[in-house]
């Protein structure tokens, strides 16, 4: 193969579009979202009351941002941040 200006220049592009590819597909979509929720929850109605998470409002790192859960009787919860690359952040299983 020469190794063209032209060659350069479209392999590169093809790296870029397809390094890309795995990004939008994690970002997924509301629907997605509402799905696994549907899944976690087995259709069961979903409530607000009697859970509090607690977080900041800034923090330096996004990739480090404390919470805190107060939920009880839970079980089990999942957390989703739909504006996340993974929308999914986290599942916790309490108890036995």
């Amino acid at each position: 193969m020469n190794l063209t200006r032209r060659n350069v220049l479209a392999l590169g592009g093809m790296a870029i579009t397809s390094s890309l590819i795995p990004l939008n597909v994690a970002l997924g979509d509301e629907h997605d979202i509402k799905v696994a929720i549907e899944e976690f929850t087995n259709g069961a109605p979903i409530s607000e009351e009697g859970v509090t998470l607690t977080l900041p409002e800034l923090v330096e790192d996004g990739n480090l941002v404390p919470i805190s859960i107060d939920a009880a009787g839970a079980t089990s919860i999942v957390i989703f941040a739909p504006e996340n690359p993974v929308a999914k952040v986290g599942r916790f299983n309490f108890g036995e």
